[in-house]
């Protein structure tokens, strides 16, 4: 049973006026549920948050399974909707305006320029200037490698990379070489990642410039699926080839 205080006629009457007390517990004022003179909850079993009588804020479902939240007053104030469906689990804005089941884009910034967060921790990518699977940035890291000759030694080296999605830059120098091979082609395994199915080649000048190299000119190529890097003289002596260093990037599938 539900009982209502009417406040004009001072009687207790069956629910239809100002002051409702219903049979299980509830109650509210004008049908709407008041929990605290700024706090209510309305007659769509939405929680809201006024300050001095002015909506601030509020929090609602949606068909059951979204919980949505935000800022209140207008209809252009974006708010966060948790949706709860199985196969669209995901937290998304949308807009009061309209249907609060539709999403917007481009209407929620995550931090600001003075008041970002510190970590984000993902198991997945992150898409960035597009939903397509080409936005799809899902790797980043870096690291060091350590380059391992076919022939000859190396008595210092120090090599370092970059991956970023499938492409890895790497730098690395390595000097007092002996043992060098002085014709053929030299190789260089142990690179941090296996390139792509696909043929890659740069061009690399010992001592001197491109345009006046006073020492030995090579070749250097990555073959398809390799995890070697192929160093083939052009000219010059190998036997002058006592340092070697790198700053290349290459494409990669994994």
């Amino acid at each position: 049973m539900s009982v209502t205080i009417n406040h004009q006629t001072n009687s207790v009457e069956p629910s239809s006026g100002d002051l409702s007390i219903g049979g299980s517990g509830n109650v509210s004022i004008n049908n709407e549920a008041i929990v605290d003179g700024d706090v209510t909850i309305d007659n769509r079993n939405r929680l809201r948050f006024a300050d001095v009588g002015v909506d601030k804020a509020l929090i609602g479902t949606h068909t059951g399974t979204r919980l949505y939240m935000g800022s209140e007053g207008t209809n252009s104030d974006p708010r966060i909707r948790f949706d709860g469906q199985a196969t669209q689990a995901a937290i998304e804005p949308t807009l009061p305006s309209g249907s609060t089941g539709s999403g917007a884009s481009g209407y929620l910034n995550l931090g600001s320029s003075t008041a970002g967060f510190k970590d984000l921790y993902l198991d997945g990518g992150v898409y960035l200037g597009g939903t397509g699977s080409a936005n799809l940035l899902d790797d980043y890291e870096t690291g060091t490698w350590t380059p391992v000759l076919t022939t000859g030694t190396a008595s210092s080296q120090n090599f370092t990379y970059t991956k970023i999605g499938r492409a890895v830059h790497l730098t690395g120098y390595m000097h007092s070489l002996s043992g060098w091979p002085t014709s053929g082609i030299q190789q260089i395994s142990g690179l941090p990642f296996t390139g792509a199915g696909n043929y890659q080649m740069w061009q690399l000048w010992h001592g001197g410039t491109s345009s006046a190299p006073t020492g030995l000119q090579a070749t250097t190529y990555l073959a398809d699926s390799s995890s070697q890097l192929q160093l083939r003289p052009e000219f010059g002596n190998p036997d002058d080839f006592n340092e070697f260093s790198v700053s290349l990037t290459y494409i990669t599938n994994q």
